[in-house]
Order: C-alpha cells, then structure tokens, then sequence
C-alpha cells in the first residue's frame, strides 16, 4: 500500500511541477489545490 501511495505521490508532485512550469498545461487553481492536498494526504500515508 505504501509503494502505491509513493507511486501516487510522484505522479501527483510531477502533475504540480508540470502545472506550475507551464501554464498553458490549464490547470484550474482549484484543480492546483486539491492536487497539493492530495499530495499531502499521500505523504502523512507514507510518512
């Protein structure tokens, strides 16, 4: 379950990265937020 949430939690920290980088990627700011609470929730899991 840990490595999945690791998996997760890249994924979501490139998908922030990419978003971040480039704006034209159309990211919503919401969509933003909820992609670093996600990616929060995805380290207290593995922490």
């Amino acid at each position: 379950m840990f490595e999945i949430a690791a998996l997760i939690c890249t994924d979501i920290t490139q998908q922030i990265e990419k978003a971040e980088r480039d704006e034209r990627f159309g990211f919503h700011q919401a969509s933003l937020h909820r992609c670093k609470t996600a990616r929060r929730f995805c380290e207290d899991l593995i922490a």
